[in-house]
């Protein structure tokens, strides 16, 4: 983000001079440090108020915006201009959201608070759920970046389940560490992208249920359908359903306004065809969940982070030249 502020040139120096690299990292983790200092300050409500506001108004002036211009319009072809514009900056409020309520994660996932800052639901075939994880049986939880992904994991926690979260780590070593320190939890832990599936099997064997956000692009994954567009998609929530015989489970979480939310536990994915090739298997229930993010999403397109390119360039260069052929061509 630093090095987006102080534009291209100084970020390609930066990755060539160690001493500058670190001086950006620095920079980006003391003007994190000072936003989440000031948002711990605040009321749950207001801070969520102020960070979408403030990273609202930033966020699509920078470069990285783009992406989330491109997405939403190969997402949503049917949006207008104006409107496209308004949910772009929707996006970027979904994040200083998230970001400012990062230090009230604790109070908001709170769900003896009367009234509790989150409404949980069970959906239809979801209803004994809770109830087994609390007995030590564990699931693979799929998600998507929607309304506050890092609520998840603390609401498991809070039902009396463990949880091992499979993240990315940050560019910033400084703001990564700040950010995991955050994330702390008793009944969480954490697993790096790159850990392995034998890890991630071994936590589940453990009685740990493994959570996993699979929205985003995966250039280790297959060419999955979504929004009707063939995106590289991971497959290993749904491998590792099958090797460790563990139920996937989408979870939805809506914003219902600041610092309040509704979270649905839905019932489990299983393949349409039980009789299929495991690898078709795994390709059938990662289409039915991308299905599900892409309903999601069309309901409500500003709660979505989709900061990174989630479509290959030639199907977006391909509707973008649709969208600006004549009428009549």
């Amino acid at each position: 983000m630093a090095g987006e502020v102080f534009g291209k040139e100084v970020q390609r120096m930066a990755r060539r001079f160690a001493p500058l690299r670190l001086l950006l990292q620095g920079v980006e983790a003391v003007a994190l440090l000072l936003f989440l200092g000031v948002a711990a300050l605040l009321p749950e409500q207001a801070a969520s108020r102020a960070g979408a506001a403030i990273v609202g108004r930033v966020g699509p002036r920078l470069s990285k915006s783009r992406h989330v211009r491109d997405n939403l319009r190969i997402a949503l072809p049917e949006v207008d201009r104006q409107r496209l514009a308004q949910l772009e900056q929707g996006c970027w409020e979904t994040l200083g959201a998230v970001l400012a309520e990062m230090p009230h994660l604790k109070r908001i996932s709170d769900l003896s608070r009367k009234p509790p800052a989150v409404e949980l639901r069970l959906a239809p075939g979801a209803e004994e759920l809770i109830d087994r994880l609390q007995q030590g049986e564990a699931f693979v939880f799929a998600t998507a970046h929607l309304a506050n992904w890092e609520l998840l994991p603390r609401l498991l926690a809070e039902l009396g389940g463990r949880v091992a979260v499979i993240y990315t780590a940050q560019g910033n070593p400084f703001t990564d560490t700040l950010l995991q320190w955050l994330r702390s939890r008793e009944g969480i832990s954490y697993i790096g992208k790159r850990g392995g599936v034998r890890e991630l099997i071994h936590a589940a064997r453990e009685g740990q249920s493994l959570g996993m956000l699979v929205d985003l692009r995966s250039d280790e994954g297959e060419p999955i359908p979504f929004f009707g567009v063939p995106a590289m998609t991971s497959t290993v929530p749904a491998r590792l359903a099958q090797m460790g015989k563990i139920p996937l489970v989408p979870v939805r979480t809506e914003r219902l306004g600041p610092a309040r939310f509704r979270v649905t536990v839905e019932a489990p994915i299983v393949p349409r065809d039980p009789t299929a090739p495991a690898q078709e298997r795994a390709r059938d229930m990662t289409e039915q969940l991308n299905e599900r993010f892409a309903e999601w999403i069309r309901q409500r397109p500003s709660d979505w982070l989709c900061t990174k390119r989630r479509f290959p360039k030639n199907k977006k260069k391909r509707r973008e030249e649709g969208a600006s052929a004549p009428p009549n061509e």
